[in-house]
């Protein structure tokens, strides 16, 4: 039994397989199409991959800090939480425009220098010249192309945008007038470019910079539970790309610590402020304590009232002795008035004055002299009245000098009470020249510790004003990969070959899916189910080929004619009929 009629899913996959291939023989047939296709896709891919510029990918890692850590003992909630510090807002910091724009204006990105070659250009991290933009008095910011191309004869800019070429003699601007909105100067020992190079310089507005920086930057967390940011920027000059990244690193860390320094710098400039009114308030009460002191005669309050109560006491004393003094001058006077016999006066009483005590002294003496010779000789005896004379005038001349001696002391006692009266007003005085004084010196003690207080104050704004701490610590400075992330070599090489294969298969697919001419049987039969096919006909292109005489000929043409003959006499055979067979009507 035929295998194709008994099992239907062979016959199947059998038509299938016959089928793939004669379509991959369609294909196969036009194979230098594809050969062509790989050696142009492959030479497209080499050299777009020629002189495409290369792109590295360079990366920063920075660790946002907490300002208030390390202050604060950790609890429960700190321990088993996240970490209080959002890194979304801090994300948005960094790419927020004012950074961005510090940024910018610190790198001159709104200035970009190309290295002019002869397929492409090449970005340039450092100025190759000495290069300042002119202040302008308009508000819009200068914007253009200019081609710099540095000739024998001297420098030539061209601007596009004006359709202009400016010449200078010299390989510099400056000293020059002229409409350009830069000046730039070559100078050889300041420089390392090439006066022989080109290089084209575009002018942007710094807002477009910034938001093409803002584009091109790509900050995100490391994790969700991390406080690490990483900064991504993928460019054609590492050099640039890491310049930009650790500029904005700096210039965000910066930005923290200045808002931090704000409040430190508002604390000095208070105090120093309060400083000033602070010292013309000392001088006030120094002032008003120094006109009190020389109007109460005062150096120091204590050490005033030690020597007041000093010299009271001691004019009390003094004013003691010459009260005793004075009674026992009366004292002795009411005993020399008294006492009409010849006795002794008392000696040594305490009188202080040396020339009454000498009298006294003289007077008993002869009180004794007589006293013996009127034992010896009598009352009479002339030398006993010569003596009693002598008696009676020196009695006479103590009293004499006792009364002198008295009202002296009188004097001096008045003297004394007047002083000890001032000593005794002076003294009680002093408590309420004391509670002034006081007062005085508490507002001056009060003044001086606010000041003292405000200066330890601002010594410690200067201090946290000098050593703010940091809002990021960099855990890692930008680097760059040593391997281009873009073109991706084997990628292009592939696509290229990929390409170089879709190409001519796309092209033929399209051709054989439009094409409706009969090239062969096998379209007419897929065309016409069941039709009987009696021959083929080929086509001949020697024109002496197309015509046979010789019945015996062996040729292409003459073969197919004899196969259609014999297919055509075989088909009519089967229909015997005495007239002939009618084939086409």
């Amino acid at each position: 039994m035929d295998p194709l009629k008994s099992n239907p899913q062979d016959r199947f996959e059998m038509e299938q397989d016959i089928n793939l291939k004669e379509e991959l023989r369609k294909y196969t047939s036009f194979w230098p199409w594809f050969v062509l296709g790989i050696m142009l896709a492959i030479v497209s891919s080499f050299l777009y991959l020629r002189y495409t510029p290369l792109t590295y990918q360079t990366s920063a890692k920075v660790r946002i800090l907490d300002e208030k850590e390390g202050l604060d003992l950790p609890t429960a909630n700190t321990l088993f939480s996240q970490s209080k510090i959002n890194l979304e807002n801090e994300i948005e910091g960094i790419k927020s425009y004012p950074i961005l724009e510090e940024v910018s204006n610190r790198l001159n990105l709104h200035a970009n220098f190309y290295a002019v070659g002869h397929v492409k250009s090449s970005r340039l991290t450092k100025f190759p010249f000495l290069f300042e933009l002119k202040p302008s008095a308009e508000s819009s910011e200068p914007t253009g192309t200019y081609l710099l191309e540095f000739k024998s004869s001297g420098l030539e800019i061209f601007s596009p945008q004006l359709d202009s070429i400016i010449n200078f003699d010299a390989y510099q601007t400056k000293g020059t007038n002229h409409d350009l909105p830069f000046d730039i100067v070559w100078n050889e020992s300041a420089v390392s470019s090439d006066v022989s190079e080109s290089y084209r310089l575009e002018l942007v507005p710094t807002s477009k910079s910034v938001n093409h920086l803002k584009g091109a930057l790509t900050i995100s967390a490391v994790g969700k539970k991390s406080e690490i940011i990483s900064i991504g920027l993928q460019s054609e000059n590492t050099e640039y790309a890491e310049s930009i990244i650790n500029t904005l690193i700096e210039v965000y860390n910066q930005d923290g610590v200045d808002d931090r320094r704000l409040v430190h710098k508002r604390t000095i400039d208070f105090i120093n402020e309060r400083f000033v009114s602070l010292g013309y308030e000392l001088d006030s009460i120094e002032f008003d304590k120094q006109s009190f002191k020389l109007e109460n005669n005062l150096v120091d309050i204590t050490a005033d009232a030690g020597i007041s109560l000093e010299l009271r006491s001691k004019s009390d004393q003094e004013l003691f002795q010459i009260e005793n003094q004075i009674g026992l001058s009366e004292l002795l006077i009411q005993t020399a008035s008294s006492g009409a016999d010849f006795s002794l006066y008392p000696s040594n009483i305490g009188l202080e004055n040396g020339s009454i005590n000498a009298l006294i002294d003289d007077y008993n003496e002869q009180i004794l002299t007589r006293k013996n010779l009127v034992q010896s000789g009598g009352e009479n005896n002339p030398n006993v009245k010569n003596l009693t004379n002598t008696i009676l005038e020196v009695r006479e001349n103590i009293l004499r000098s006792v009364a002198g001696y008295t009202a002296q002391l009188k004097q001096t006692k008045e003297q004394l009470q007047v002083q000890s009266r001032k000593y005794q007003k002076e003294v009680s005085s002093l408590p309420e020249k004391e509670k002034i004084l006081r007062s005085i010196e508490r507002s001056q003690e009060i003044q001086e510790s606010l000041f003292l207080f405000l200066l330890q104050k601002r010594e410690e704004a200067e201090v946290s004003y000098a050593v703010t701490e940091p809002s990021l610590k960099v855990v890692e400075y930008a680097l760059s990969s040593e391997l281009p992330i873009a073109p991706k070599r084997p990628v292009i090489i592939l696509g290229a070959l990929l390409l170089g294969l879709l190409i001519p298969f796309g092209i033929l697919y399209v051709r054989f899916l439009l094409d409706t001419k009969v090239h062969q049987k096998k379209d007419l039969e897929a065309a016409i189910p069941g039709v009987s096919i009696l021959g083929e006909i080929p086509e001949i292109e020697d024109e002496g080929e197309k015509i046979f005489s010789d019945p015996t000929q062996r040729s292409v043409l003459a073969e197919a004619s004899r196969i259609l003959s014999s297919n055509t006499n075989y088909l009519l055979g089967a229909q015997k009929k005495e007239e002939g067979s009618v084939i086409v009507c």
